[in-house]
């Protein structure tokens, strides 16, 4: 793999399964012809995943290209930010929102460790293939909320804690 000059590994499982969610909706823009354009949707890709356990995680970088062989990180500049180490489990989400309405892409995401070194968690066999789908209210409030790439802690479930009755 690859080496950055910053990086994050994930160790432990990794639940990759339905890691991969797609959207597209109507997004605020800077654009002065934004009022014309409010009426159109605008498209947007979401990806998802899932860590259980992360040591000297720096980050995650995501690949996107029009065509498998050809994927460009399009978050060098701003990688989502990973735990470091820890045992908490935790939930990742990136919304991709510079992709165009009916256009199919690929894409990828690696773990970059705090040494550099990159290593593929979705896509890891060859990029995974998706289109767009409406950004639902629901999205459109966790984008308002958190911004466009986040983590969240999983909650644990503890045991109940027993009681002690008196004799």
């Amino acid at each position: 793999m690859a080496r950055l000059p910053l990086g994050a590994r994930v160790r432990g499982s990794l639940l990759i399964g339905c890691i991969l969610f797609v959207s597209m909706g109507p997004i605020a823009s800077a654009d002065p012809d934004a009022s014309k354009k409010d009426s159109a949707e605008s498209c947007r890709v979401k990806l998802s995943w899932k860590t259980e356990t992360e040591t000297d995680a720096f980050g995650y970088l995501v690949y996107r290209g029009t065509t498998s062989d050809n994927l460009v990180c399009i978050n060098a500049d701003r990688p989502l930010h990973a735990a470091g180490t820890t045992t908490t489990p935790a939930r990742y989400r990136y919304y991709d929102l510079k992709v165009e309405c009916g256009v199919k892409y690929f894409y990828r995401v690696s773990a970059v460790d705090l040494d550099g070194t990159e290593e593929w968690i979705i896509g890891d066999q060859a990029p995974v293939e998706t289109a767009a789908k409406p950004l639902t209210g629901e999205e459109k409030s966790e984008i308002k909320d958190y911004g466009d790439s986040f983590r969240r802690e999983e909650s644990v479930e503890q045991a109940p804690t027993p009681r002690l009755s008196p004799r």
